[in-house]
């Protein structure tokens, strides 16, 4: 039987989306065919953030890299399916930019989903990757070039190596996508860069307990695993319980939209305070205001995010996760689309090399399978935050803090409800 020589692999990047493509390969690589490395500009790894959402065929895969165990006893189920219908409780959404907040949509969405803290998701999948131990902390790429048959990679002591395939899973600002858009696509050299997407976000935890005291009957402390979208003019804020419901992750945006595309006047994240929060939520109705008042030191980010591409895999280079389609986190979605990109590309890559074929086109089978759902996952986030700041047509000349009755709401209940229509399905390729 002829041999098959091992593929050198270099993974840029360890969050979320590096790590589950380690793990799928290290699960899936039995004969080894692949001797893989990861690189990882911080010194050490920790996840930057707090909850995400996982929904069902995330959780699915979860429980085929064999992570489900170790996070059973941390992650929160917000919703169960349905058995007859497939449809499990979703979210309850609020006009809230008033003194009176009107409740004007208790959703319905495709489906299970839990949340998950990302150092509890990160640390799960570290456990399930045991690729010979290459993971090289304080190894910072600063160059990628595709030269023939290799990809040449810079770090920032100036040493070299050099693979026959490079994976850039470093996220917004990624070395790999500038040069695999600089060499494969120049049409798209205005891609490299993020852009503004016009908001902001504030974030903070609070313990369950602190809430408690300050407002035992508030809908977080009666209805525990209840998923919250306070809406008003260009401003929203999501809640939801994480860390085995003892804490209610807060996430508050605050948005410009006219500012979309621009550069950001300003530091990229810094720390905000519990009074910013309150003048800018000046207005809103109680249930809002309580939150705020439990923040403690909330963090202030820019959302910026990519334009879409149109190739996430050329030759020998390719994208995953924030570094092929950084989007807004109006869906709960981009650490999901990051684990099924690598779950795709890990199967492809495994089963492509083991039969013979070559990695651009293997390359070619991975952009055909995500690039479409991964940019059309990019605009509907997109869209469904306008939704939720009440920026459409129809309430084009509504101002901050106006009061509007629940009648003038329905059709954007049924707009915000349609944007999660597709989450029932997925298409990552699934060789486990």
């Amino acid at each position: 039987m002829k041999s098959i020589p091992r593929a050198r692999i270099a993974i840029v990047g360890a969050g979320i989306g590096g790590l589950t493509l380690a793990t799928a390969i290290d699960q899936l690589d039995r004969e080894e065919y692949i001797e893989l490395h990861i690189y990882e500009a911080a010194p050490q790894l920790e996840e930057v953030g707090a909850g995400l959402v996982v929904w069902g065929h995330t959780w699915d895969l979860l429980g085929k890299l064999g992570c489900q165990d170790d996070l059973m006893g941390k992650a929160v189920q917000l919703s169960k399916a349905d058995p007859a219908t497939g449809y499990g409780k979703g979210f309850r959404f609020k006009k809230s930019d008033q003194s009176e907040g009107i409740t004007f949509l208790s959703s319905t969405v495709p489906g299970d989903f839990w949340s998950i803290h990302r150092a509890d998701l990160q640390q799960a999948l570290l456990r399930r990757s045991n690729k010979e131990g290459h993971l090289h902390l304080c190894s910072r790429v600063t160059e990628c070039v595709e030269q023939g048959s290799i990809v040449d990679i810079k770090f920032e002591d100036g040493a070299t190596a050099n693979f026959d395939l490079v994976i850039g899973a470093d996220g917004l600002k990624s070395v790999v996508r500038r040069g695999l858009l600089t060499a494969k696509v120049p049409d798209e050299a205005d891609r490299i860069r993020p852009i503004w997407s016009g908001s902001v976000v504030y974030r903070f935890l609070v313990p369950i307990q602190a809430l408690s005291e300050k407002a035992p009957n508030h809908p977080a402390i009666t209805n525990a695993t209840m998923v919250s979208f306070y809406c008003g003019k260009n401003k929203h804020i999501v809640t939801y319980p994480i860390s085995m419901g003892q804490i209610l992750n807060v996430v508050t945006f605050v948005s410009e939209p006219e500012q979309e595309g621009r550069p950001f006047p300003g530091e990229v994240v810094e720390v905000s305070s519990r009074d910013e929060l309150l003048s800018l939520f000046k207005g809103w109705e109680n249930e809002v205001v309580e939150i705020l008042e439990c923040a403690n030191e909330p963090s202030r980010r820019v959302i910026l995010t990519s334009k879409p591409l149109s190739a996430y895999g050329c030759g020998r280079v390719a994208l995953i996760g924030d570094a092929a389609h950084a989007m807004t986190p109006h869906l709960g979605t981009g650490a999901g689309e990051a684990m099924e990109d690598a779950v795709s590309l890990a199967s492809l890559l495994v089963g492509g090399i083991r039969d013979g074929r070559d990695i651009p086109q293997i390359l070619e089978a991975y952009n055909k399978l995500r690039q479409p759902k991964g940019n059309f996952v990019l605009d509907t986030s997109r869209s469904q935050g306008f939704l939720f700041e009440l920026n459409t047509t129809e309430f084009e000349d509504l101002q901050a803090n106006e009061a509007v009755n629940e009648s003038r709401l329905s059709n954007l209940a049924k707009e915000i409800n349609g944007g999660w229509a597709w989450m029932s399905t997925s298409t990552y390729c699934d060789c486990f």
